[in-house]
């Protein structure tokens, strides 16, 4: 070609699915354990609410920040769950939480930032900081049950430093940070001039108490929650989620969210409200009877592994086995007949993350063919 791609775009690596689980052909007769996507179906008052506001005609171009009745029913819920004092005007409606933290990371980062991410992350987190010429700076968290130490994060803040970001629950661990761990590390986070991202997208799925930095009150205005409607509602192919943060923080996101999406489709947002409503406490116990079962079983085979307290996935050592984990996912997979997902997307070499939001039947399937490949290599 006569002109060149974007040296930013051309050299950022695209993160999806195939890409976590395309380290093996794909058999028919494969038990796979890796997408996060519910096995459950998205409930029939959420839907009924957008087929409504299709026959109400709302069709037409929404308002870009997404419409203020709406806006306030997110600012109710999230004020209700986590003591926080938002209106209409603290939140930003998104096409799923994706766009919300490109949006985000657009909008804050310059050429040479930095932001703090504990180890492990979700991949795309790297591949947004990267494609806005900034830089991801790990943080292991390995030896500290997969929290953020702050003496660590203090050492790792510096002048290039614009954002530090936390996933709780996390993805792929399952980690949820407790009251104790938000407390000490905001004395850190509340001396230094960074913003602060939450991705909460899982914060529906509990099995223990859920805090929030954005309850802490030195915090408020440097915390950015990022939310989706994908997990807990099985609503991964509406993308509809949410950022919530200060008024003047919206208004700067705004022109990059309204010049590049424009807006959320109408008759979508109308399934937002009928979601919040929806009582998950049914969904979370069927998730957290299939966490129960799968850490047992890995227990039960010897793998290194801590319970998740959200979301999930979990996130069994393989160090002990003498190899990398796409070694392991491809020989689960070819010699076990069971796939996995490799732990080095993810940052972390030495684990593999397994999901347990398939149907109980999938996951004992699995686990079995796990459990006689692993005895197998001896």
């Amino acid at each position: 070609m006569a002109k060149t791609m974007n040296k930013l775009i051309e050299s950022a690596t695209v993160i999806g699915v195939k890409d976590l689980t395309g380290y093996v052909q794909e058999k028919p007769e494969y038990v796979k354990l890796t997408i996060g996507e519910p096995n459950f179906n998205t409930d029939d008052s959420i839907k009924k609410a957008a087929i409504q506001a299709l026959l109400d005609n709302d069709t037409h171009y929404p308002p870009a920040q997404g419409y203020e009745h709406i806006r306030k029913a997110i600012a109710d819920y999230e004020n209700e769950k986590h003591g926080t004092h938002y209106t209409a005007e603290n939140i930003l409606i998104t096409q799923g939480s994706t766009e919300g933290l490109a949006c985000i990371l657009n909008s804050i980062l310059n050429p040479g930032d930095e932001v703090v991410v504990p180890m492990p992350y979700y991949p795309i987190y790297r591949t947004i900081i990267e494609m806005c010429g900034a830089k991801l700076v790990e943080v292991d968290t390995s030896d500290t049950d997969f929290m953020v130490d702050p003496k660590r994060l203090n050492e790792v803040i510096n002048e290039n430093t614009k954002a530090v970001m936390f996933t709780t629950p996390n993805n792929p661990t399952g980690t949820v940070y407790t009251k104790e761990a938000i407390n000490a590390l905001s004395e850190v986070l509340k001396e230094k001039d960074v913003f602060i991202i939450l991705d909460e997208i899982y914060s529906k799925i509990l099995y223990t108490e859920y805090h929030s930095f954005a309850q802490v009150e030195a915090l408020r205005d440097k915390v950015i929650v990022v939310q989706s409607f994908s997990k807990i509602y099985a609503m991964t192919g509406w993308r509809l989620g949410y950022v919530a943060t200060t008024p003047k923080l919206i208004t700067a996101f705004m022109k990059w969210h309204h010049n590049v999406m424009t807006g959320v489709t109408s008759f979508i947002q109308h399934a937002i409200i009928p979601a919040l409503k929806l009582d998950v406490t049914d969904i979370v116990e069927e998730y957290k009877a299939r966490r129960d079962y799968t850490y047992q079983r890995l227990v039960d085979m010897g793998f290194d592994v801590a319970l998740p307290d959200g979301a999930f996935y979990i996130f069994p050592s393989i160090e002990k086995f003498n190899m990398g984990s796409k070694e392991f996912c491809i020989r689960a997979a070819q010699e076990g007949g069971v796939m996995l997902v490799p732990g080095k997307p993810f940052g972390d070499d030495k684990h593999v993350r397994i999901s347990f939001c398939y149907n109980m039947e999938t996951i004992e399937k699995g686990l079995d063919l796990l459990e006689k490949f692993v005895k197998n290599l001896g």
